[in-house]
């Protein structure tokens, strides 16, 4: 805590004005390297509380509900920092032996602090998705040694990109697609009013209905080009400045609007 106080003071008052501008980036960029590394601290306690069942003492089922109550993290937070934890912290035997992490390349790339807590997060999830059974363990940790190589030096948005085609590469038959019947149980819908007046909506669609919401979506909500006339008369193209999401939404709110306008409509002619 002292340090740390100190060395807000130092740059609080003042303490950068002497630095050239480059000596300005190499502070900052080593005070990013401290904040890669800080979640190691994390990683520790969550062992620590796992392993001495912490979140039992404090009546919570899980450690992201203990998270949740005891540090106020949102769900997803907790979530992310339990599945961090799990991915690339340290790990004991039953025997009481230590173990090198689930991922000790993306490991040890945090401990060095050359990747950021959303990379970290980026390659967890792309590996999670190659741990089901029956895929070639090669390729599986092929996967794992091209995304901690260039982890370090693609941008996050990249590295999402390059997370996907790597995971296409190791598992290209994708995930074993859900019956019917497991679909059909998994359905659900929720829509609620928040406090500012919008509407939250999340869920997970059968494929039939899906897919039935994607024809009808798909077309209204594709790129449209106003055109805006100059005194000239010359004509210019707008376009569509809207990204992808408010289209969808836009598309949402012209299905809506003819579903409605269609109970005033006769049934036929």
């Amino acid at each position: 805590d002292d340090v740390f106080a100190e060395l807000v003071e130092t740059v609080e008052t003042g303490g950068l004005d002497q630095l050239a501008a480059d000596q300005k980036v190499v502070v900052w960029q080593r005070f990013e390297t401290l904040r890669n590394r800080l979640p190691l601290v994390d990683h520790n306690l969550i062992a620590h509380a796992e392993a001495t069942d912490l979140a039992e003492t404090y009546c919570s089922s899980t450690l992201t509900r203990f998270l949740v109550q005891v540090l106020q993290l949102s769900p997803t937070e907790a979530a992310s920092r339990v599945r961090a934890a799990a991915a690339v912290g340290p790990r004991t035997s039953m025997l009481g032996e230590q173990l090198e992490p689930v991922l000790p390349r993306l490991a040890a790339l945090q401990r060095s602090g050359v990747v950021s807590v959303e990379k970290v997060q980026i390659v967890e999830r792309a590996m999670h998705k190659l741990t089901r059974p029956g895929l070639n363990p090669e390729a599986v940790d092929t996967a794992e040694q091209l995304l901690t190589q260039y982890a370090p030096v693609l941008a996050p948005v990249e590295l999402r990109r390059y997370a996907l085609s790597v995971v296409d590469a190791a598992d290209p038959d994708g995930p074993e697609p859900i019956d019917d019947q497991q679909q059909h149980d998994r359905r659900h819908v929720e829509l609620k009013q928040r406090r500012d007046g919008m509407w939250q909506l999340a869920g997970k669609l059968t494929n039939t209905v899906g897919a039935q919401l994607n024809a009808i979506l798909d077309p209204l909500s594709k790129p449209r080009t106003t055109t805006l006339e100059g005194e000239d008369g010359q004509i210019t193209p707008i376009p569509d400045a809207r990204p992808h999401g408010q289209r969808l939404h836009d598309g949402l709110d012209e299905m809506c609007a003819r579903v409605l306008k269609m109970a005033d409509q006769p049934a036929s002619g």
